[in-house]
């Protein structure tokens, strides 16, 4: 079956030239994107792995064709899985223990599955993804980040001046009928001499404005400084 499918396929110069233009360019599209929201990974290293997974397809397909082999799949296969290592290169995690690079991560993954398609000529295919992969990040962000601001549940990180400022957050809290889940005080460096660092997480029972609530507590006297973790 591949043996009788591959003798068809187009491998001439131009089409090859095509095929790596194409996938260069899907891939740099993707990057411009994660560039414009300044991650770790940007246009140039989206453009190359897309590059370097079309490449990986057509010599495949083309070695599978001159020694008349019946899987043309294996380079690609290999490629993609150590992909992932290159993928959790882009994880990290921040202060206060935020994990960033995650959608970086997934979309180098993908990308170089575009690659590959584009390799094999699934241009359709190729596009479809491309424009999927937009959407997705510029679409469903704004439902995602909704859905973060109106959660029931919040965890955050408070910079507050030691002794009765600290009592008056946990009354402020109890006396809003939330329920703490944790509250622990940071092992990191605070910024002024007089304050403690407290992590906090809790849940309201209900949706709320997790903007609203921050600048709420941000208002009480002896709070130095804040964020959601």
């Amino acid at each position: 079956m591949y043996e009788l499918s591959l003798q068809n396929v187009d491998l001439s110069p131009w089409v090859i030239v095509v095929r790596l233009v194409l996938a260069t360019l899907f891939g740099g599209i993707v990057g411009l994107e994660r560039a414009t929201r300044r991650q770790t990974s940007g246009m140039r290293t989206f453009a190359l792995l897309c590059l370097g997974s079309a490449l990986t397809m057509i010599a495949n397909i083309y070695i599978a064709k001159m020694f008349n082999l019946n899987d043309p799949t294996r380079i690609p296969a290999a490629a993609i899985g150590s992909i992932g290592f290159l993928g959790v290169s882009t994880i990290f995690v921040a202060g206060r223990g935020q994990i960033r690079g995650m959608t970086t991560s997934v979309s180098l993954w993908t990308v170089s599955a575009i690659g590959i398609a584009v390799g094999a000529g699934l241009y359709i295919c190729s596009v479809v993804t491309v424009i999927l992969i937009m959407l997705i990040n510029h679409v469903l962000v704004y439902i995602s980040h909704y859905q973060e601001e109106m959660n029931k549940e919040i965890a955050f990180y408070v910079e507050i001046k030691e002794g009765d400022a600290v009592k008056e957050l946990v009354a402020y809290l109890k006396d809003g009928g939330y329920k703490l889940s944790s509250i622990e005080k940071s092992s990191q460096d605070v910024l002024f001499d007089d304050a403690i660092g407290v992590k906090i997480e809790l849940n309201f029972g209900k949706q709320v404005n997790h903007r609203t609530f921050l600048q709420s507590i941000k208002d009480i006297q002896g709070v130095y400084y804040i964020e959601e973790i």
